[in-house]
């Protein structure tokens, strides 16, 4: 069987990536025309420039189920990326070694009824990790510009205070 090589032009990946480049950017709340963002000051630029972008849960779940760790990775969530795409390319080597295992074991019914078994349930988990990495990508992506700043915060230490001896604990402070 010849191999025949993939032009880079016509690969999936590439035109996917392409398309997201390309895509429309929406039109902001403080408007979009061309003379307003011309009249638009260097200050109102710049403070528009540190404020986070808006992202798109939807766009975040699709990228998420087309390639693994790709919505994490448009959530600015690189640890997470490299995580879910390290599962899946787990399971996806579990599959294949299970598929492989049941195929030299034709003969033995019972060791292939096994590792069919044990393959088919990889696929179940594979399925469970697309899920929860849709499911992460999409409230990563709503939550995004939630501020988490000082009125919200969760920390875990050592709590002390004057009357008793440090002890580990975990501390809630909200601010209203």
């Amino acid at each position: 069987m010849k191999v025949r090589p993939i032009a880079w032009q016509t690969s999936p990946l590439f035109v996917l990536l392409l398309a997201t480049y390309l895509a429309p950017v929406p039109a902001t709340a403080g408007g979009s025309d061309f003379h307003h963002q011309l009249s638009m000051s260097s200050r109102e630029d710049s403070a528009r420039a540190k404020t986070p972008r808006k992202k798109s849960p939807n766009g975040a779940m699709l990228r998420s189920l087309l390639f693994p760790g790709w919505g994490q990775l448009y959530n600015h969530q690189p640890i997470k990326a490299v995580l879910v795409l390290a599962a899946q390319g787990t399971l996806v080597g579990m599959a294949v070694h299970y598929n492989n295992r049941a195929k030299r074991s034709l003969t033995d019914s019972d060791a292939h009824e096994f590792y069919v078994d044990k393959r088919n349930q990889t696929f179940w988990f594979m399925g469970g990790v697309t899920l929860l990495s849709m499911l992460d990508a999409y409230i990563d992506a709503y939550l995004f510009d939630f501020d988490a700043g000082p009125d919200l915060a969760l920390q875990a230490g050592v709590l002390s205070n004057q009357t008793s001896p440090p002890a580990l604990g975990i501390s809630l402070r909200a601010s209203f």
